[in-house]
């Protein structure tokens, strides 16, 4: 572990209730989950003007199954304005799979979940004094391809520290990160694992994480972690499934019960536990402020 005594002082005297949001998580997923991506942005919206904050609209064009389509990232930004320590980037996509129909998933859980986080995180840090800018980015067009991420990363690539990645919440008590098998991402690994044994969080670290938003800054060799919350058994099940390979012991097509969630019309708000998303959030919100601390995550 590459932390100073006086870091996990720090940690441990901020305090994780301070300057939350009047309404709970699941209210907040309430406001975005159910609707079509570009209500799910607009929803957003008005949850940071009630906030105070406007956020940044960072538009892109791009090409859909051979049509022309359009997205918007959302991006409020905090900190010093000069870059010289490097942009923290922290993100979760707030669009929904679009099934083959034209219809939506409800995307409660992947990702409205971890949408709403992103904004509980906001109202919490909003007058945190930041030794890093930080943006906090709501992507659009993640189910496609990860295009707004990737749209984001090649506009700011050169000036990113470091990205924080926050995708799916369901229930259950096991935090769980990765990619732990990037070397750039290694310190990034180490602090979240340092948290959750001085918060005696149940944490599961990934050699590879299922795909998502993070993997569009991984390809930029930016160092980035990615963070969900599952129950115990599956998280190890996924874990088996995505890093054990033919020696995984899991049975012939067998998968955990998450994927047959997500991508589907079972995504739906009533499957998420509170206490489990609310869990995931405070371990972020410790994450944040300390790796906002450190000055490269890459030594």
């Amino acid at each position: 572990m590459k932390y100073t005594l006086a870091l996990l002082l720090l940690v441990s005297s901020f305090s994780v209730q301070s300057q939350i949001l009047e309404q709970g998580l699941l209210e907040t997923i309430g406001e975005i989950e159910g609707r079509e991506n570009l209500a799910r942005v607009q929803a957003a919206e008005q949850i940071l003007e009630r906030m105070g904050i406007s956020p940044v609209r960072q538009d892109f064009e791009f090409e859909n199954r051979g049509s022309p389509a359009n997205g918007t990232n959302l991006i409020s930004r905090f900190g010093p304005s000069n870059a010289d320590e490097g942009i923290l980037v922290i993100g979760a996509h707030i669009d929904a799979v679009v099934f083959r129909d034209g219809s939506y998933s409800d995307g409660a859980i992947d990702n409205a979940a971890g949408s709403a986080i992103l904004l509980h995180l906001i109202d919490r840090l909003k007058s945190h004094e930041f030794k890093h800018p930080v943006e906090f980015v709501l992507f659009d067009s993640e189910e496609l391809g990860l295009v707004g991420s990737r749209h984001y990363a090649e506009q700011e690539n050169d000036q990113i520290f470091a990205m924080v990645n926050i995708d799916i919440g369901l229930s259950g008590s096991t935090v769980f990160f990765g990619p732990s098998s990037f070397p750039k991402s290694e310190a990034l690994i180490d602090l979240s694992l340092s948290l959750c044994a001085e918060q005696t969080t149940n944490c599961v670290a990934f050699p590879q994480m299922p795909p998502g938003d993070d993997r569009s800054f991984r390809a930029k060799d930016i160092p980035n972690i990615s963070f969900a919350v599952l129950p115990e058994k599956q998280v190890h099940q996924l874990w088996l499934l995505m890093n054990a390979g033919d020696d995984s012991g899991l049975a012939e097509n067998f998968a955990p019960e998450i994927l047959s969630l997500i991508h589907t019309p079972n995504d739906k708000i009533e499957l998420i536990d509170e206490e489990s998303v609310t869990l995931l959030l405070n371990h972020l919100e410790s994450y944040i402020v300390s790796l906002d601390q450190m000055t490269s995550p890459i030594k």
